[in-house]
């Protein structure tokens, strides 16, 4: 038994030895560099909460690169079909939701910042249609916040769907995989706020889940924050019951989201 464990140890031992560098040797860590990005984000610091920009990565959660640094504070950034083109919002005054403006820009800086929004409220959480011909986003232009489309340079800005007065649309995410645009909607007959499925061309409204009580603005608690699967079967969501308290929960969407 005595000789049995000491041959284990040896054979440890020699593993160990077999690990470590060579006198002399030098390595070079993997750090994503040269690596095609796979990976789009916003990131902001904990320590400067005002800030953000837009970070790329492996999807090892390689390299350390970034979109050109900006002033303001940028989010829901989105990545064009063609996987370089970018739509994004930029906030021009940190924590003033209302100066929130769409940016169309590009990863490898082929395409010049453009600004296609300039207005004293809330455009936000742009998305791309299938094709990126189109994308759809959220603004509160008219007083309620509604969902409007623009064409791929931005022109062309126009009311996507229309909804009773006090109805406030945010957060489309528009599938790639079945031309379908997943959106938080609060009713104000009810006061619940519940995603709602429509088809790109604004036909087909129907809703996904039956929603949570919601207060009023941006930071409202109900179903919100909708991200489809890579296949468009099903829908990622924050439920937030109360203020600063949220989960995620899958809803699927099989049963309305049938292709043609």
């Amino acid at each position: 038994m005595r000789q049995s464990r000491c041959a284990a140890i040896l054979a440890a031992l020699g593993l160990l030895a077999a690990c470590a560098p060579v006198e002399g040797s030098t390595t070079t860590p993997n750090n994503g560099s040269g690596l095609p990005p796979e990976l789009v984000f916003c990131r902001t610091q904990i320590d400067r909460l005002t800030t953000s920009d837009i970070q790329l990565r492996t999807a090892q959660n390689l390299g350390t690169g970034r979109v050109f640094d900006r002033t303001g504070r940028e989010c829901s950034v989105r990545v064009h079909p063609d996987n370089n083109r970018l739509v994004f919002v930029r906030e021009r005054t940190p924590g003033t939701r209302t100066t929130r403006e769409l940016v169309i820009s590009s990863i490898d800086g082929t395409v010049a910042d453009t600004q296609v929004t300039s207005n004293a409220v809330q455009d936000d959480t742009p998305s791309w249609s299938p094709t990126g011909d189109r994308f759809v986003f959220a603004t509160s232009r008219n007083g309620d916040s509604q969902l409007y489309t623009a064409a791929a340079d931005g022109q062309n800005q126009q009311l996507f769907q229309s909804a009773p007065a006090g109805t406030d649309d945010r957060d489309p995410d528009w599938s790639r995989s079945t031309d379908r645009i997943v959106f938080a909607r609060r009713d104000p007959g009810t006061g619940l706020r519940r995603l709602m499925l429509i088809n790109g061309d604004g036909t087909g409204l129907v809703p996904l889940t039956t929603g949570s009580p919601a207060t009023v603005g941006d930071t409202e608690t109900g179903d919100r924050d909708p991200a489809f699967s890579p296949d468009g079967s099903r829908v990622l969501d924050r439920k937030s019951t109360r203020l600063n308290s949220s989960h995620l929960v899958i809803s699927y969407a099989v049963f309305c989201l049938k292709k043609k």
